[in-house]
Order: structure tokens, then C-alpha cells, then sequence
């Protein structure tokens, strides 16, 4: 009982016993076929108990879509989990959603798209690229374009002067936020509906209601900030975080121990925090305010959606993840520098996918989606080829979809590429 307990069994010959394992398989789409070593033993979600501890090749496979494929080391006695699969279609099916557009973005709850064309025409297309309303001309392409959190404003700056438009109102108005022209690294509150954050020429973070059009000082002397669900980072001009709450009243100034300049903070909802210095290095601030060394050198980074992973780009052509937090996250070592891919050419506008085991990214006229796993390689799945320049690609709900810019010499189209997930 004790030799079971611990994963072992005996053989048919009764004499010779081997370790055995579990392995645990996900993906999505769910119901898809699950193959160990060629033959048939599931579907997906499914549990392969009392397997030989050894290494295995698992494929998950799913009708119309590309198979999934690895070589996967049982455990002995242990639970070995392949979690992580996503199978992409066969055959690609992108639809264009409007024509000669020069940028767009995408609201958080992911059903709405604000495009600007190449005549500075603004509009709001629900997921079909039907408009809700008459779009409206612009003065010229916004150097920024923000939702707020509710997807039901966007807030515009073009040439330093402000303006908002309310969607849920037809026709669609700009209106003017005066208070906010001049202002740098504006940002909607997560927690508070209708108020925004700014820093003034006088280096003063301000709040601003979008209702009354009234605004407050928070902070003075501000060099840049950075906002969690709960609270507002500060950096001021001597380097020195400050972590206020919402209503602007100081929690906490944790003194970190490093004589370099801040460069960056990056800060997820929950309030992790990673450090960029101005020599590119990054560190984490852990909870007892300890400066954990992340990178010697990043260029690009970025949280993953539940917080506990960062990407990071520190050269060109290759992309990197550090599992800061997640202990199940087996096969990444935690808070280690891990390579997931590498190329032979620029690797451009990283940012994860859906649930973040996932990384989307575009090499020359390519868009990739690559997996994080890299047990026996990570598998990558090409969402288009023949694209030209920046695409600005923005992810849809769930990974269900894949949102871009394909460029070609006649005209830039908003098109979006239908990656068939499942979303039970």
C-alpha cells in the first residue's frame, strides 16, 4: 500500500515494478482527442493516471484546427501537467472590418473598435465593422486614444489640446477638457467611474472629473506615476516611489535601496511592481519593499493577465519570460531568466495573448503567436505573412480573435483574423 501510495505498481510479470506518473492535459478548444504515444486515450480536460514515469509523446488534436505535438517527461510520482495547449485553425479566416485606416484601439470589454482613417475620420465599429454612429472628423491623427475602463468614453489628445466623446450618446461629440490641454501621461481611474489622472506642466499630478469638470491636486513634484486598482505610484524628481491611496492620501514612501535612477514603473491591478532604471535594468519590488534583480537589460516588458509572469524583450530578436510568482507554473523556474524564442530577425511589439501563456508578436511581415512552454520547443502559429509595417495588433476576447492592420501597397485595412476558441 505504502509502494502504491508513492506511485509505484507492479508489472504483468509480477517482478519487475517502474515508477509511474500522472499527467493532466487542458486545452483549448475543450472535447479536443488526446493521444499518448499514438494511442487514443480522451478528451480534453483529461487525467492519464499510473503512466510509466518517462518521457512520452503526448498530441492533442481537435478537428480543423493544427495539432498540438511534444515529447513530455512523466514524473515519478508525480503530477505532470501540460495545462497550457491552445490549438490555432488550419486555414485562416480574416475579415476586414474598415479600409484605409490609420489606427485604432479596442475597448476593454472587447466588443467595440475606435478607428481613425487616413483622412482623420473618427468612428466606433462594433466586432462586424458596423459603425454605432455618424463618425466624426478630426483635426488631425490623435497622438492618444483611451477608453475608459467601462468602455463607455474615449478621451483624445491632438496637438496637446484634450478632448472626450461620450459613445453611449448619439450623434458622437467631442467635448472639450480644457483643464487637461498641456497635460502629459493622462490615465482613466480604475475604481472611480468619470475621474482621470494627469501631470500638469508644473509637474503636478491632477484629477480630473469628467462630469463636473473639476480637478484636484494630488501630488506635487511628479516625474511620472503609475496606478494599481487601489493605488497611485508615485515617482518624484529625486527617485523616490510614494504609494498613495485613491483619494491621494499617502499610505507608504518605501525606500529602495539602489542609486540609480527610475526610469519606469510597471504595475499590474493587484499592485505587483517591477522597477525600470535608466541603465535598463529592471527589478521587482517584492512586499517587504526588497529590490529583487529581474534583467541587467530589457527593452520591452509587460505583466501577464493574472499577474504573476513578465515577458521581456532584451535584445532584438529573442523574447524572454521570468515567472515572478507562479509556484504551479512548473516547467519555468520561478524569478530565473527563461528563453522562449529567438530569431533571426527584429522581433516587434510583443504583448501576451489571451491568458498569458501566450506571447503575439511580428517579425518582418509575419505574425506570430508563441507558446511559453518550452518543453521539447515551444509550437508557434503564424496568423498572417503578408504584412507590411507596424500591424498594431490587439488581441479579442479570450484569444477568440486577433485584431490588426494588414498593410499592402495599395491600402492599410483593419481586418481581424477569427482564431476559433472555445469559450465555455
Amino acid at each position: 500500500m505504502v509502494l502504491y501510495a508513492l506511485g509505484y505498481r507492479l508489472s504483468e510479470n509480477v517482478i519487475e515494478s517502474k515508477p509511474v506518473g500522472v499527467l493532466i492535459v487542458e486545452s483549448i478548444p475543450r472535447r479536443s482527442d488526446v493521444y499518448i504515444d499514438d494511442q487514443h486515450v480522451g478528451k480534453t480536460p483529461h487525467s492519464a493516471i499510473s503512466l510509466v514515469a518517462e518521457t512520452v509523446n503526448l498530441a492533442v488534436v481537435s478537428e480543423g484546427m493544427t495539432t498540438w505535438q511534444k515529447n513530455i517527461e512523466v514524473g515519478s510520482g508525480e503530477v505532470t501537467e501540460a495545462r497550457d495547449v491552445r490549438l490555432f485553425p488550419e486555414e485562416n479566416n480574416i475579415t476586414t472590418i474598415a479600409s484605409n485606416v490609420s489606427g485604432f484601439t479596442l475597448s476593454p470589454n472587447r466588443n467595440l473598435l475606435a478607428v481613425v482613417t487616413n483622412n482623420n475620420l473618427f468612428s466606433v465599429l462594433d466586432k462586424d465593422g458596423i459603425p454605432i454612429a455618424k463618425p466624426v472628423e478630426l483635426s488631425s491623427v490623435p497622438d492618444q486614444l483611451l477608453w475608459s475602463p467601462d468602455s463607455s468614453s474615449i478621451i483624445f489628445s491632438i496637438k496637446n489640446k484634450v478632448s472626450v466623446v461620450d459613445i453611449t450618446k448619439t450623434p458622437l461629440l467631442l467635448k472639450p477638457a480644457l483643464k487637461l490641454n498641456n497635460t502629459s501621461k493622462f490615465t482613466w481611474d480604475q475604481r472611480i467611474p468619470g475621474r482621470l489622472h494627469a501631470i500638469t506642466l508644473d509637474n503636478d499630478l491632477i484629477s480630473y472629473n469628467l462630469a463636473t469638470g473639476a480637478t484636484e491636486l494630488i501630488y506635487s513634484q511628479v516625474k511620472f506615476f503609475a496606478a494599481s486598482s487601489r493605488h497611485i505610484y508615485i515617482v518624484d524628481f529625486d527617485s523616490q516611489i510614494h504609494i498613495l491611496n485613491l483619494q491621494g492620501a499617502l499610505v507608504t514612501s518605501p525606500h529602495i535601496d539602489s542609486d540609480k535612477e527610475i526610469k519606469e514603473l510597471h504595475v499590474t491591478p493587484g499592485g505587483e511592481v517591477v522597477i525600470l532604471f535608466e541603465d535598463q535594468s529592471l527589478s521587482y519590488l517584492a512586499k517587504d519593499n526588497l529590490l529583487i534583480p529581474v534583467a541587467e537589460s530589457v527593452d520591452k516588458l509587460g505583466w501577464s493577465p493574472d499577474e504573476q509572469v513578465l515577458y521581456l524583450q532584451i535584445d532584438d530578436t529573442s523574447l524572454h519570460v521570468v515567472n515572478m510568482l507562479d509556484e504551479r507554473l512548473s516547467y519555468i523556474p520561478l524569478q530565473q531568466l527563461h528563453l522562449v524564442t529567438r530569431l533571426s530577425r527584429p522581433i516587434r511589439n510583443p504583448q501576451w495573448f489571451a491568458g498569458g501563456r501566450h506571447i503575439i508578436y511580428q517579425a518582418d511581415d509575419e505574425i506570430f503567436i508563441t507558446e511559453i512552454d518550452t518543453r521539447d520547443n515551444p509550437t508557434s502559429y503564424i496568423v498572417d505573412s503578408t504584412n507590411l509595417g507596424d500591424s498594431q495588433i490587439t488581441v479579442g476576447d479570450q484569444g477568440s480573435s486577433v485584431y490588426y492592420i494588414k498593410r499592402t501597397g495599395q491600402q492599410n485595412r483593419l481586418v481581424s483574423a477569427s482564431l476559433f476558441v472555445d469559450v465555455e
